[in-house]
């Protein structure tokens, strides 16, 4: 994986970024756990509570002895971060990163294959991830609708059995949740799907 950075955040759904200030905190005192559905085979669902040990971030992120969940050959880490995908216990963001370790696996047979997450609120409520923020790709995307984003966009909404692919060794997807209670102010116009490769990305 490179350094090479986009200058801009767009959304891979096809609409601005919803803004910061329109996000829910990933603290303890608003959410109660956060739920995972990962698409090796049949979803799985993987759920922790906040405050859990599991939501720091990895020494050395995961590997096949470092991990939060697995499935398969693939190795998870997951945890608070900001918008770029840095450990941040304050943050808003949250980032999923994974270890895939077979090579010669393309495009939608590689790794770091999320379907969807949410989080649930002390009161029940249920919000799904629907905030942009950034994402980390790793080798053997070899398709252009795999190498634009890793089909980042498929983790938003409820589970639909679509899901992101994040490549061969680690990648990383990073996104946060809409706070309901916060109108997010007007955007300025609604950019295409093809402008989807402005998300802040690193790829090598």
């Amino acid at each position: 994986m490179g350094a090479t950075r986009a200058a801009i955040a767009v959304s891979a759904l096809g609409a601005a970024a919803a803004p910061a200030a329109a996000q829910i905190a990933l603290t303890a005192e608003t959410v109660q756990s956060i739920n995972i559905v990962e698409m090796t085979g049949t979803g799985t669902t993987h759920s922790f509570l906040m405050g859990d040990n599991a939501l720091n971030q990895l020494n050395g992120g995961p590997s096949f002895s470092s991990y939060d969940f697995r499935a398969s050959t693939e190795f998870y880490d997951i945890y608070v971060s900001d918008i770029d995908g840095n450990f941040d216990a304050d943050g808003s963001y949250l980032s999923i990163a994974a270890d895939f370790i077979f090579d010669n696996h393309y495009d939608d047979r590689s790794g770091n294959n999320i379907d969807a997450v949410w989080v649930e609120l002390h009161d029940g409520t249920v919000l799904y991830a629907s905030v942009e923020g950034s994402y980390e790709l790793g080798d053997d995307l070899i398709s252009e609708e795999f190498a634009l984003n890793g089909k980042y966009q498929n983790l938003f909404g409820a589970p639909d059995t679509l899901s992101t692919y994040g490549g061969h060794g680690v990648s990383r997807f990073t996104f946060g949740f809409d706070n309901p209670a916060v109108p997010a102010p007007a955007t300025a116009g609604v950019i295409g799907i093809a402008a989807a490769a402005g998300l802040r990305r690193r790829r090598a």
